[in-house]
């Protein structure tokens, strides 16, 4: 599931709830995948306006991350 997420630096975000690994791609162009994220933290994030907190405060630094090329 993708969605484009405007009023953040954000670009768009994709979700595997096969596999729990969050997508994230920034309007910079980075992109980095957050493993084993539990549904109900991507279902909040989609849900607020300004992603950028959320996934800085609840998900960067508490979950294991890679940057993708």
């Amino acid at each position: 599931m993708e969605e484009a997420t405007p009023k953040t630096n954000i670009k768009s975000i994709t979700y595997d709830s096969q596999i729990r690994v969050l997508k994230v791609e920034f309007i910079n162009g980075k992109k980095f995948q957050y493993l084993d994220v539990p549904e109900h933290l991507y279902n909040i994030l989609m849900s607020l306006d300004f992603k950028d907190q959320f996934l800085n405060d609840e998900i960067r630094f508490g979950y294991l991350y890679q940057k993708i090329k």
